[in-house]
């Protein structure tokens, strides 16, 4: 909740969630989409109000929200579908945190090394909706159940990696623009005094051009503050929402088409992924980074591009993939891309080649270190039939219910070399 001092140009916030305390420690639990229902619910309905923008912080996952993003030091794995393999010396801590009861130790075969693993069984009481997370399909819900048809005019995640297709495509009914990073982010966060300042000397500003300010105002507020260095780390984006439909059109043609590919297309296409493409959440060498992502996402316009040789027989594909990087051109609005970046891309062969929209694809060599957030939301589907039969629920709601990308993974995973 936004508040102004009366007979002052002053501004502050009040936390409303003060008054929906609802953990055993008194804490506004953020991770569950009700609590929010009844938060937005209780604003629509004690304020008048023109204007919404929603701020999100904390950590971001690429598919959700989470005070607590596990380690990749502990390389926790999730197989495809729902079914979670851990590494049998993580077992008892990832137990104790999060309560799964059904185990069995197997042996799988990693990379050429066959490691001891333990087998997770998901049930209806033990599947990935108890990972701290909120799902942004969830958000999504709570936005449409407390808001109803009226759309927030600017989200704001001040959290990584959040700047993906189907985040996007999950609040493209609930929002006007999205301005979040593809990439990581540091915890100084948007240039909220500029903001509030714009709204109070200009209320009648338009959405479109708000959104075109909040990306310069937080290179001006991290510039002043001495954060080049941070700058530099990061890729951020305000997209339009109301393209997301248009491209996801297209977005199903090429992941069609690429799942039905020949199996030496297929083996180029993994080839493609290792040997060209760095994942946005891998810090560039010259920043420190270890080789080892948080959330194996990719930039979706850089794949795509990359695959044009691959299918330079096959007009239909050349065309929908052409169509789709022009409408995303069309989706960004504003754009900060960090120097480190660039200076990446010009020195290495593993490229990010920032686009503004990234999407679930870890590499053959990363998926031992992949965290269990994305895997679980991108495998716990209807799609994918699990071992034993039986499913999670579906956490990214109708981005994947709807989408073959799942398909696509899990052919790219599966293919077998001859």
């Amino acid at each position: 909740e936004l508040a102004y001092e009366p007979g002052t140009d002053k501004f502050y916030f009040k936390d409303v969630t003060d008054v929906f305390t609802n953990d055993i420690n008194g804490h506004f639990d953020f991770t569950k989409g009700k609590n929010w229902v009844a938060v937005l619910k209780h604003i629509k309905q004690t304020y008048q109000f023109n204007r919404t923008i929603l701020l999100t912080l904390s950590h971001g996952a690429a598919v959700g929200l989470s005070p607590h993003i596990e380690s990749t030091k502990n390389k926790l794995v999730i197989s495809k579908s729902s079914v979670l393999f851990v590494p049998s010396k993580y077992f008892d801590l990832v137990d104790k945190q999060r309560r799964f009861v059904e185990s069995e130790v197997l042996s799988i075969n990693v990379n050429g090394n066959r490691t001891n693993y333990q087998h997770i069984s998901v049930t209806p009481g033990n599947s990935c909706r108890k990972l701290e997370v909120l799902w942004i399909s969830e958000l999504a819900d709570a936005l449409k159940e407390g808001f109803g048809n009226r759309k927030i005019d600017l989200i704001l995640m001040a959290n990584c990696y959040m700047q993906t297709f189907d985040t996007g495509w999950l609040l493209r009914n609930q929002a006007e623009y999205l301005v979040a990073p593809e990439t990581g982010m540091a915890a100084d966060g948007y240039n909220l005094s500029a903001l509030l300042q714009r709204l109070h000397d200009n209320p009648e500003i338009n959405t479109a051009e708000l959104a075109r300010t909040i990306i310069p105002d937080l290179k001006k507020k991290w510039k002043d503050e001495g954060l080049d260095e941070y700058l530099d780390m990061l890729g951020i984006f305000a997209n339009k929402l109301e393209y997301y439909p248009i491209l996801k059109f297209f977005f199903e043609k090429i992941s069609g088409q690429i799942i039905g590919c020949s199996h030496e297309e297929m083996l180029k296409i993994r080839e493609i992924r290792d040997t060209y493409i760095q994942s946005v959440s891998n810090d560039p060498p010259d920043f420190g980074g270890d080789g080892s992502a948080t959330v194996e996402t990719v930039d979706l316009n850089h794949f795509f591009g990359l695959l044009l040789p691959v299918f330079q027989n096959n007009p239909s594909l050349k065309s929908h993939i052409t169509i789709f990087c022009a409408i995303t051109e069309m989706a960004v609005v504003c754009k900060h891309i960090g120097q480190g970046f660039v200076d990446h891309d010009k020195k290495y062969a593993l490229k990010y080649n920032l686009n503004g929209i990234s999407i679930f694809l870890p590499t053959l060599q990363q998926i031992e270190v992949n965290t269990r957030i994305i895997n679980c939301a991108f495998f716990g589907t209807e799609n994918i039939e699990p071992p034993g039969g039986v499913r999670d629920q579906d956490i990214l709601g109708d981005f994947v219910s709807s989408s073959q990308w799942d398909e696509f993974i899990y052919r790219f995973f599966t293919e077998k070399e001859k």
